[in-house]
């Protein structure tokens, strides 16, 4: 080869030139770096799919912890809820019932009231 055919027109070597001294030079050392390259991103896609696995077994957990508490909430209501339809029956029946006995002795008196108007003429 000629020195014309080494070097470009502008007196540098062109880019095969480069790329095969680099080889020469670098050549196993790129290899390992793209060796342990691929590892890396191997070990990447292996995290991100537990990532994913961890995160779904996350979410359903959270789905079923949601539907234990809404059943929880529902039953503590639907209780509350009985006791007091329970004690409300309680209270009307006894309200009747006061209700009642307040009218007899209410009829007593106005009876008495009555008696001694009658009697005091």
């Amino acid at each position: 080869m000629s020195k014309k055919d080494t070097k470009s027109s502008n007196g540098t070597m062109n880019l095969s030139e480069i790329s095969t001294i680099r080889d020469i030079l670098m050549g196993q050392q790129i290899g390992e770096f793209q060796s342990e390259i691929n590892k890396l991103h191997e070990r990447i896609d292996e995290l991100e799919q537990q990532l994913a696995k961890k995160s779904e077994a996350l979410s359903k957990s959270a789905e079923e912890k949601e539907t234990q508490i809404k059943d929880l909430i529902e039953n503590k209501i639907s209780t509350v809820h009985q006791k007091l339809e329970t004690r409300v029956e309680n209270l009307d029946t006894k309200l009747v019932s006061n209700s009642q006995n307040d009218k007899e002795i209410i009829g007593k008196l106005l009876s008495e009231l009555g008696q001694k108007l009658m009697n005091s003429k």
